[in-house]
């Protein structure tokens, strides 16, 4: 797994936001888990989260998908240290309106609920 300076990681995700922008009319009609894969992963990985959880047992992973709490809820990440949550995210396609309270209702009562 790389390791990226600070330098590297604002270029890497200056990349990442012109492409998306780039084909943003293209992505209103991918699918969420593509969003996820070509997006929001590479995007932690920059940050240097260890996305794939390499070399980790399941009580240390770092990048949790869709744990479902003790509510039922299932955000789609979990972001952790030393089992510890610290991150909770869900991804949405591209074409919701991310102003929309329902998708901020929701990614706040996974965020009480974890």
């Amino acid at each position: 797994m790389p390791t990226y300076t600070k330098d590297q990681a604002r270029a890497h995700i200056a990349d990442l936001v012109a492409q998306f922008k780039q084909n943003e009319a293209t992505l209103l009609a991918t699918q969420e888990a593509m969003i996820e894969n070509n997006f929001v992963r590479p995007l932690f990985r920059y940050l240097n989260w260890n996305v794939d959880n390499t070399g980790l047992s399941e009580p240390q992973w770092e990048f949790v998908l869709q744990r479902t709490t003790r509510e039922g809820s299932r955000p789609d990440y979990i972001l952790q240290l030393d089992g510890q949550h610290l991150f909770v995210m869900d991804a949405k396609k591209a074409n919701y309106d991310m102003h929309d309270p329902r998708w901020l209702n929701q990614v706040y009562a996974y965020a009480y609920s974890t």
